[in-house]
């Protein structure tokens, strides 16, 4: 689907090193995320928490883990890069603050105005309907939602897949290859979550989801979708930016409040928006929004590259990370 930018491989790196490091990073993600919903599951045992606080606590305990986790692994990999400093995978750690901010601006712009051009004419064709809104429950749902998506998934998954693991990739199999792998970790993830979760369930004698391919409904659906958005996220990432990650997190942050804005899914949390999926199929706009935010992002990167090919001669030979 998407044309993911070459990247200079490092022959030092063994193929099964650079695997070794991806599967760390994958492996310390379902590790991290998979406790922190068991160790929630015990303190609810004491406390009985409500399913937002629930939610709530399980942010902070796989952001606490993940985070400083996966810093640790970026500065191991920097240390034993041998690609220049502007080629460095670690690079985009260091981004100024407003290049992060402008990266991170251009994800959300892209995810809000593609999930316009999607859901709109959905709106306008009659197959959801729209019954109101409370502003003021709105407003704490954006902001709850966001610090808990932020938290339990787009930071840490990105950090981990679209960060470590799909640079120490790039070191020794290329664009395509490395894209491939980190798309095939990203659909193992939940599979790997669910097996932590019921292996230390078991241990701490609370309860067990069972170890699973996906969350519920039909796995090959669900399969399709998270591959889709993988390579989505691949996209988004490898804009020639610095701190191009940033890109990465706010649409992963994007499309999933979209989502639950239109079909609900926070601990039964109100959205303050009354919203009705009138035709069951429109569901199936999940994929086009995910599809079309792709092109988007491929589009803006070949802009992007074509703009500093233009530049001045001291301004093509700088190479930042994702542009490769």
């Amino acid at each position: 689907m998407h044309r993911i930018p070459t990247a200079t491989v490092d022959a030092r790196s063994s193929r099964p090193s650079v695997l070794a490091r991806a599967l760390t990073a994958w492996a310390i993600l379902c590790l991290c995320v998979g406790l922190s919903i068991t160790f929630t599951r015990v303190v609810d045992s004491w406390t009985a928490l409500d399913p937002l606080a629930t939610r709530a606590a399980q942010a902070i305990l796989t952001a606490a883990m993940v985070v400083p986790l996966m810093m640790l692994l970026h500065r191991r990999l920097e240390n034993r890069s041998s690609l220049d400093k502007d080629s460095s995978p670690s690079a985009w750690a260091e981004a100024s603050p407003s290049a992060w901010a402008r990266a991170a601006a251009l994800g959300i712009a892209v995810g809000l105005c593609t999930a316009v051009l999607t859901w709109g004419p959905a709106f306008w064709a009659g197959w959801i309907r729209f019954g109101g809104v409370s502003t003021t429950q709105l407003l704490i749902f954006l902001v709850v939602n966001t610090l808990i998506v932020l938290a339990y998934e787009a930071v840490p998954e990105e950090l981990a897949l679209r960060g470590y693991a799909w640079d120490a990739l790039r070191r020794r199999l290329g664009p395509f290859a490395s894209a491939a792998g980190v798309t095939i970790l990203f659909c193992a993830t939940y599979t790997g979550i669910s097996a932590v979760q019921t292996g230390s369930a078991l241990m701490f004698g609370v309860r067990a989801d069972g170890i699973s391919v996906s969350p519920g409904g039909d796995p090959i659906a669900y399969l399709v979708q998270i591959s889709l958005f993988g390579l989505t996220l691949i996209a988004a990432r490898s804009l020639p930016l610095r701190g191009g990650l940033a890109a990465a997190i706010t649409f992963h942050l994007v499309h999933l409040t979209a989502n639950r804005l239109l079909f609900g899914g926070l601990g039964g949390f109100d959205t303050g928006v009354d919203v009705t999926i009138v035709t069951p199929d429109a569901v199936g706009l999940v994929l086009v929004h995910i599809a079309l935010s792709g092109v988007v992002f491929l589009g803006l990167r070949r802009t992007l590259k074509s703009r500093r090919s233009g530049g001045s001669p001291g301004q093509r030979g700088l190479s930042t990370p994702g542009g490769r």
